[in-house]
């Protein structure tokens, strides 16, 4: 059977297009070749800048070398090219203004042999968790921040236990529409699985792929072992949040009829049987994914901000004066509040800047040779936007080392000439974090209430002075504060009561 004419003639104009654009990218790389690479570190022959590269903390080295070459360094890792942007313009220029040509990402290897993927079902994720769509969640983002409050006045001590648990307990519900502390003990624990994978290089399989093909008991596989054993993992919290959803539904539960899970159930469920095993299994990912990519990066932000108002007790007292001007001293504090609480929201900015949770962002790669200010960027690329340096840079940020609320503030409102810290903070274009308005709901309102409810100061030494933590943070491609004690105490009795009514 022949193609119909109008069909065979759209074809050849597709083919045409795509021939064009094949033929304009094949051109312009070979004409951007005759251009230096940026400038960096001198490499070594097969191995690069391999060992230039350190194990920890490769975002203050990477700031060091950006003060050295420029805002803009290339370094070679075994044969690939490596670009790092140290500052705000080249990753705006290139990440925002050229999405098209820097959106791809590395293939990680280890996380294809584990069986993640952060970027299969993205569109889906923005569908669930655009702007419009986070309002949906905030009733359950305040009933699990209310049940945070009381843990913390019932168990002061184990403090970072709540905060990971609250915001588990509240993507759990939001996701699933359960309450599962299992669930939320397995997710933790592939959480902590999936962040070892992320960035590129972290195993040797991911600038050596053709190892994936050597069997696991092969000396030296131990990636192999580990990778059998996560997928194992991932596979088994995937199946176990979908099955708690079907059950709760069976139930008619009426937050688990709310839930993500529960809309995707019904749209498989209208489906033809044959599409319905691969949707559940799309359902299944996506639910994983978005537990995955929200909780830890919250979880970071919520300890930095302990960090910080344990370190700087002014911004509390600024803070807490805001919230009873505002909120009154009847009722804990409401999103419907946010626009009347300029400090809060700039303590919210502050947090997000002054410990970035992802210091060296989310990889990108090229899909094509380009130029930048009279550089070239080669095809294939890595490209790490330094979001630690851009968001410590002292003329846009003075004194960044500084935890300061009110640097994003003119005249007792937010000053829109200063740059704000989520832009970096979340990720550059298309690869921008999908949950990052969900994310903002949640540290707003955790936030606010905390403030309003609890004094929080350092603990006191053996010197009977208070002992103030340092600043501390872990390495990795998440950041946390390292462990710290304070003390967590109501401000009244009155905030007692309201806090357990």
């Amino acid at each position: 059977m022949f193609m119909p004419f109008a069909t065979l003639t759209w074809v050849l104009v597709w083919a045409g297009l795509v021939l064009a654009l094949l033929f304009r990218y094949g051109r312009r790389s070979s004409a951007l070749r005759h251009l230096p690479l940026p400038p960096g570190p001198r490499p070594l022959p097969l191995i690069g800048n391999a060992l230039d590269i350190p194990i920890a903390y490769q975002w203050l080295t990477y700031a060091e070398w950006s003060k050295k070459y420029g805002d803009i360094v290339h370094v070679k890792f075994f044969g690939k090219s490596l670009i790092i942007l140290g500052s705000s313009k080249p990753a705006f220029d290139l990440l925002e203004r050229r999405s098209s040509l820097y959106s791809d990402r590395p293939i990680l290897h280890m996380q294809l042999l584990i069986g993640f993927d952060w970027c299969l079902h993205r569109r889906m994720m923005h569908q669930y968790f655009n702007s419009g769509n986070v309002d949906n969640f905030k009733s359950m983002q305040v009933a699990e921040v209310h049940q945070l409050l009381r843990n913390l006045h019932d168990d002061p001590q184990n403090y970072l236990r709540h905060l990971r648990h609250v915001m588990g307990a509240t993507i759990i519900r939001v996701i699933y529409g359960v309450k599962d502390d299992e669930l939320i003990t397995m997710n933790q624990r592939v959480m902590k699985v999936v962040t070892q994978t992320l960035n590129p290089g972290s195993f040797w399989v991911d600038i050596m792929p053709f190892l994936k093909h050597i069997p696991a008991w092969f000396p030296g596989a131990g990636f192999q072992r580990k990778a059998r054993e996560w997928k194992k993992d991932i596979l088994a919290t995937r199946v176990m949040g979908l099955a708690a959803t079907k059950r709760a539904i069976s139930q008619h539960d009426s937050i688990a009829l709310q839930s993500i899970t529960a809309d995707m159930l019904e749209r498989i469920s209208n489906l033809e049987p044959a599409l319905q095993d691969e949707e559940s299994e799309i359902a299944e990912n996506v639910a994983a994914i978005a537990y995955l990519t929200g909780a830890d990066t919250v979880i970071s932000t919520l300890s930095s901000f302990f960090l910080a108002i344990v370190r700087y007790p002014e911004a509390q007292e600024k803070a807490y004066t805001e919230l009873m001007d505002v909120v009154g001293p009847h009722r804990l504090p409401e999103f419907s509040d946010r626009e009347s609480l300029p400090y809060i929201n700039a303590v919210v900015k502050e947090s997000l800047r002054w410990q970035p949770v992802v210091p060296l962002g989310v990889a990108h790669a090229t899909i094509a040779d380009d130029e930048y200010n009279g550089y070239l960027i080669p095809k294939g690329s890595i490209i790490m936007a330094n979001s630690w340096a851009i968001l410590h840079d002292p003329e846009q940020y003075p004194d960044p080392e500084k935890f300061c609320p009110e640097r994003f503030l003119k005249d007792g409102r937010l000053d829109p000439s200063i740059r704000d810290p989520s832009n970096a903070a979340f990720g550059f274009g298309r690869r921008i974090c999908p949950g990052r308005y969900f994310a903002d709901n949640m540290v707003f309102i955790t936030f606010a209430s905390i403030l309003y409810t609890y004094i929080i100061r350092p603990p006191i030494g053996l010197d009977g002075k208070p002992a103030v933590p340092e600043v501390k943070m872990t390495s990795g491609s998440l950041s946390f504060p390292a462990p710290f004690g304070c003390i967590i105490e109501p401000r009244s009795s009155r905030i007692s009561a309201l806090i357990h009514n």
